[in-house]
């Protein structure tokens, strides 16, 4: 409970039992807190005795595989009448095992010369000889600093404040009869926005085995910066001795 009710926690986040997730959602409620749990298990696939076969087997081989099976989203269970149940087993049978390597997995010898685009997010698991990763910019990657464009800062509000951010913050406030300064919120909120983003720009620069370029641009309009993150790497390539090239 005191973990929750400290202000300096702003979200919580659960995997376990039901039990565990109605005291933690009522806690976090209490507190105006957002949260997100994850309980029990993953709802079923239920196939019926009215289905058609061949589409459930469909989307349920593709719930199985989505994202090479790694994401707590993924189908596992499926429940079949007795009426379908030996159709349904058969055609899953089949079709998993006729799934090519490389509608489960990465394999470079099947795509040579080619290019694939993912983002960075459907990328978590598979890995590339050579990457590039585009339009490292402090609009995309942002550094957390307050000369810097967010997508949460409207410019059209007073001081590009974060509405969202300072209106927990204020109500939060009220709650515990605290004092609120306007704008600490927005800056906790744009340090959390960067460290959420510089966690992904590590997910796509560990997709690379061999080789990775990193560009950074100006943006439509010319107004953006190559990132903090950017400029770290180019001094720590140039330092290596390695060749860089920036896109700005």
């Amino acid at each position: 409970d005191r973990i929750i009710e400290d202000e300096r926690v702003r979200g919580v986040t659960l995997t376990g039992s039901d039990g565990a997730g109605r005291i933690v959602a009522r806690k976090a409620a209490e507190n105006l807190k957002k949260s997100v749990l994850e309980l029990g298990s993953n709802d079923a696939y239920i196939v019926l005795d009215d289905a058609d076969i061949d589409s459930a087997v469909e989307a349920c081989v593709a719930a199985r595989i989505y994202n090479n099976g790694q994401t707590c989203v993924n189908g596992k269970r499926f429940i079949v009448t007795a009426r379908n149940y030996d159709a349904f087993v058969e055609g899953y049978s089949r079709k998993m095992q006729a799934i090519e390597t490389d509608k489960t997995g990465f394999d470079p010898e099947s795509h040579c010369g080619e290019v694939v685009v993912a983002t960075m997010h459907g990328a978590k698991g598979l890995e590339w000889d050579r990457v590039y990763l585009l339009a490292v910019n402090d609009y995309e990657f942002p550094g957390g600093h307050s000369d810097e464009p967010s997508r949460s800062e409207r410019w059209y509000v007073r001081d590009r404040l974060n509405l969202e951010a300072e209106t927990m913050a204020l109500l939060e406030a009220e709650l515990d009869q605290t004092s609120y300064q306007e704008a600490v919120a927005t800056k906790e909120a744009r340090r959390d926005y960067a460290r959420e983003r510089l966690r992904l720009l590590y997910v796509g620069i560990t997709r690379a085995r061999q080789e990775l370029l990193v560009t950074a641009d100006v943006g439509p309009r010319g107004r953006n910066k190559p990132a903090v993150a950017f400029e770290a790497l180019q001094t720590f390539a140039q330092a290596s001795g390695d060749s860089t090239e920036s896109d700005r």
